[in-house]
């Protein structure tokens, strides 16, 4: 068996010959990131969790934040919120296994319709588990907007400035009323 040479690789991709054994086969990327995006305003404000992830799998929701959709803006990009909400850490649950389930399913029915043999009649089921994933997918996104009231009670907790407080307004065609007890 003749050994490939490793005199111009990057120091990562060297191997040991004895032992066939890689020191750049380990790839994993992990730490702490925003998942689960709910009670999204357009153009306003959405509610993330922040999770501890390996490999962009989340796992342990840390904190809740509501994040600002600002536009070029130099203020803060987000505020935490007291306690976790739970709709969006199980939105963030529940993505994951759709998007999962959406890639592998795409990939084995184009490989089984497109393969050698073109077998689309095998390969109809996993399309259509890639679109029912898929579709389940995008309804998790576009079916998690806040009404008013619990855009409302957002605004309240975290005392949003006048200007939002006025965009919030305008975009509900409804008077938003501040909390005046805190």
């Amino acid at each position: 068996m003749r050994v490939p040479s490793t005199v111009n690789f990057p120091r990562a991709f060297r191997y040991d010959p004895a032992t066939l054994e890689g020191q750049g086969d380990r790839m994993g990327v992990f730490g702490t990131r925003l998942f689960g995006q709910a009670d999204r305003v357009a153009g306003l404000f959405c509610v993330r969790t922040r999770f501890f992830h390996i490999n962009f799998v989340p796992l342990v929701p840390l904190a809740s934040f509501l994040i600002f959709e600002e536009k070029g803006g130099s203020g803060s990009r987000g505020v935490e919120l007291k306690k976790l909400r739970w709709n969006s850490v199980l939105l963030a649950w529940v993505r994951t296994p759709l998007w999962i389930a959406c890639g592998i399913s795409s990939v084995i029915g184009l490989v089984t319709g497109l393969g050698i043999q073109h077998d689309w009649q095998a390969a109809a089921p996993m399309l259509g588990l890639a679109a029912l994933t898929g579709g389940a997918f995008y309804a998790t996104y576009r079916f998690s907007a806040a009404s008013f009231e619990r855009a409302s009670e957002l605004a309240r907790l975290v005392v949003l400035p006048p200007e939002l407080t006025a965009a919030l307004e305008r975009r509900f065609s409804r008077s938003f009323v501040p909390d005046l007890a805190q």
